[in-house]
């Protein structure tokens, strides 16, 4: 949003599965072999993930009604809620407002957000593979924490940052 208004900043074009299982539809119709067969929430992740390493500060994302909506705000906003929140630090009650929902839906929402991101993670020999096809010679491996009884430090709300109530024991993840 600009001063001027608001703009689009990308689009994609929605194809049933069966056009993309007929090349020579796609083909006849002027579409490339390469656009593939994705679902809506394929192609909104992808846009997402294309504005955020194009550095665009959003505020908000937009789509149609059938969108993967699982409740009033949808599953595309809750995701795009919870980038927010991780990459620009964008406080909660922003967050709830902004989406026109209430404080403890938006906290109930950034504690969904890791579970589903980690139930897409590879699991631990695909992101080895990953890692040697790209030619890594080095692999940090998040989730262990390394136990620890020399250091605490209180955070913003007064909370131990080096407490991990998983484990209940204070360390710091190994990323």
């Amino acid at each position: 949003m600009s001063r001027n208004g608001r703009t689009s900043t990308d689009g994609a074009l929605c194809l049933p599965k069966s056009w993309t299982e007929d090349r020579e539809r796609c083909r006849a119709a002027g579409i490339s072999d390469e656009v593939p067969f994705a679902t809506k929430l394929e192609m909104a992740e992808a846009m997402v993930d294309r504005a955020i390493a194009a550095k665009v500060r959003f505020r908000w994302v937009t789509g149609d009604e059938a969108a993967c909506r699982r409740d009033q705000t949808g599953v595309f906003n809750q995701a795009v809620l919870v980038l927010r929140w991780f990459i620009d630090g964008t406080r909660l009650a922003q967050l709830a407002h902004d989406n026109g929902i209430s404080a403890p839906t938006a906290y109930r929402y950034l504690h969904e957000g890791p579970t589903v991101h980690a139930d897409h993670a590879p699991d631990l020999p695909t992101a080895l593979e990953r890692a040697t096809a790209v030619g890594y010679t080095h692999l940090n491996l998040d989730g262990t924490v390394i136990r620890t009884d020399r250091v605490a430090a209180p955070g913003p709300n007064e909370a131990d940052l080096w407490w991990s109530g998983k484990h209940e024991h204070h360390g710091r993840s190994s990323r």
